[in-house]
């Protein structure tokens, strides 16, 4: 947390002060720095989430935390996004999905597609993003994730509107419910 704090001169959030305050050993402890990516997060502050994400990734990586390291390089790769970086994003989104993958988590797995879909979909690149968006929805579907099943109907729709497939969206649009209580 001092090193962040160092790092982009300002605290995350009221709230987080206290961990400024924290013994030396939190400082090692990455779940203090998710937290200030979820604060910075509320905050919109992209700088500093993917700084924090940064270092807990980097913390993860030393304990042999792989989920942890995902968890911070899915949410990297989305502030990274925000601020333009894109290539940096897309490498933290990849690193994440190898090793959603390799554990076997395929509900992360499709959560990190979605936050992909979001580099090419930001870019213009919708095609892209369709893909990333349906790959997503097809893990979603077969773990039986219905808020993932209606997350990723609603981004395809929006893509659809976005390329003037209006009769494809408008039928996303009256399937969708149909499709969720199944």
């Amino acid at each position: 947390m001092r090193k962040l704090v160092q790092v982009t001169g300002r605290m995350p959030w009221p709230r987080l002060k206290g961990c400024a305050r924290l013994p030396r050993e939190a400082d090692l402890d990455p779940r203090v720095d998710l937290a200030t990516v979820n604060a910075a997060s509320v905050l919109s502050d992209n700088v500093l989430q993917a700084a924090a994400a940064a270092s807990a990734a980097r913390k993860g990586r030393l304990t042999g935390a792989k989920l942890l390291v995902a968890v911070a390089r899915t949410q990297q790769c989305r502030a990274l996004a925000n601020v333009g970086s894109f290539t940096e994003s897309v490498a933290a989104c990849e690193e994440a999905r190898a090793i959603y993958q390799t554990v076997g988590d395929w509900a992360g797995t499709a959560r990190v597609l979605h936050t992909m879909a979001e580099v090419p979909l930001d870019q213009g690149n919708l095609e892209s993003a369709q893909s990333l968006y349906e790959q997503a929805l097809a893990i979603a579907r077969r773990i039986g994730d219905v808020r993932g099943i209606a997350r990723e109907l609603g981004n395809l729709g929006f893509v659809f509107q976005e390329q003037g497939q209006w009769r494809r969206r408008s039928n996303f649009s009256e399937n969708l419910w149909p499709r969720l209580e199944r």
